[in-house]
């Protein structure tokens, strides 16, 4: 796969590409590039060639997700920040902090594609929204993790009542 070069970037890292197309650091720099440059259809594309070449970078699946968050691919981003915790939780040593924002990602992107399926008459996943931002809240519990939290269980309470279920909307 090639990959256009935006003009902002160092001519070592072009020239480093042309060179030696494995060269990972290259790639992540570039999609940091167009992530910076607002191009984020191309920084995910970078960025999954970074990760093609090296997939256990907890942080690189982190900029991948937000990468996807941003060009709005959800459920991509969900699936990068998942693998972000996963490997965060294999660590000796682990942040909570760090664990509650990817929580909280995750949360907020099973939410924002559960926006676009509910315009798409598909199902969403609303419920692993609640189970995601609830242990956001678990690992930090702020004020914005709790705002979260509730704005899925608002969400999920609407899918109830549309479907005729005021009882199972009404704890929410």
């Amino acid at each position: 796969m090639v990959i256009p070069v935006p003009a902002c970037c160092p001519a070592r890292t072009l020239k480093a590409i042309a060179l030696k197309p494995k060269y990972f650091e290259a790639y992540r720099g570039l999609g940091q590039a167009y992530y910076d440059l607002k191009r984020f259809p191309e920084s995910v594309n970078a960025y999954k060639a970074a990760v093609r070449l090296k997939n256990d970078d907890a942080d690189l699946y982190a900029e991948l997700g937000d990468a996807n968050r941003e060009a709005g691919n959800f459920f991509d981003a969900e699936s990068a920040y998942a693998t972000t915790k996963d490997l965060k939780m294999r660590a000796k040593e682990v942040d909570k902090i760090e664990i509650a924002n990817l929580w909280s990602e995750i949360g907020y992107s099973i939410g924002r594609q559960c926006e676009i399926n509910m315009k798409q008459a598909i199902a969403c996943r609303w419920p692993m929204a609640i189970i995601a931002f609830q242990k956001a809240v678990e690992n930090r519990g702020d004020s914005i993790d709790y705002a979260n939290l509730a704005w899925a269980y608002y969400n999920a309470a609407r899918v109830d009542i549309n479907s005729h279920q005021p009882d199972v909307a009404r704890p929410k």
